[in-house]
């Protein structure tokens, strides 16, 4: 539990920045920057947010009225400004959603900078067309795309540096992973650290 301590009461109502990590039906999980919004009027301005020593957390929240009527669509990744946080409750609303850098409409997901597409090597046996299949959509949305196989523990080694050798041809460097035994996990991180990936496969 995330306990928050303020200088004063004015705080408590002031809007936050964040990211919309899951919707369902009318309802929004946001979890909130480390940034307090210094003033709503400049919504859409990053730049122009005051930094605070609060820890981030999450909040589950709705949409002002006045989103809905003008018909602006709330989607995963979004950048919002959290308005009337109550920390007890865990709520919020949203009220106002910054300009998106890419937008996918299916699955609707805002602000994505790489797709992910993930395959097992065995269980099932890697099939190349259906794989193939998957990168040329991916490629076709214009983002990053990258590749994770996993089930590194169940091919041999040469079967693993077919794989590696065949996609590099294609024009990609693999990350070969094993979540049974933990192998290479980190290098997936690192792969996903700081950044908005939609994962397929």
């Amino acid at each position: 539990m995330i306990e928050l301590e303020y200088t004063n009461s004015s705080n408590l109502s002031t809007p936050w920045l964040g990211t919309v990590l899951a919707v369902q039906a009318n309802f929004y999980q946001v979890r909130l920057d480390q940034l307090k919004v210094d003033k709503l009027e400049v919504v859409g301005c990053e730049d122009n947010l005051q930094a605070n020593n609060l820890q981030p957390s999450s909040l589950l929240c709705t949409r002002r009225a006045r989103l809905k009527k003008i018909g602006q669509q709330v989607m995963v990744g979004d950048r919002v400004v959290v308005d009337e946080p109550d920390w007890a409750g865990g709520r919020g609303v949203i009220a106002e959603v910054l300009p998106r850098t890419t937008q996918l409409d299916r699955p609707p997901i805002a602000n994505a900078q790489q797709i992910l597409v993930v395959f097992a090597l065995e269980e099932p046996t890697l099939d190349a067309y259906q794989l193939s299949r998957f990168l040329v959509k991916a490629e076709s949305t214009g983002f990053k795309v990258s590749l994770c196989l996993n089930k590194l523990d169940l091919v041999t080694q040469q079967q693993q540096q077919h794989w590696q050798q065949r996609l590099e041809a294609w024009g990609y460097q693999p990350v070969l992973i094993s979540v049974h035994n933990g192998t290479c996990l980190a290098q997936l991180t690192d792969l996903l650290s700081q950044t908005i990936s939609v994962m397929a496969g």
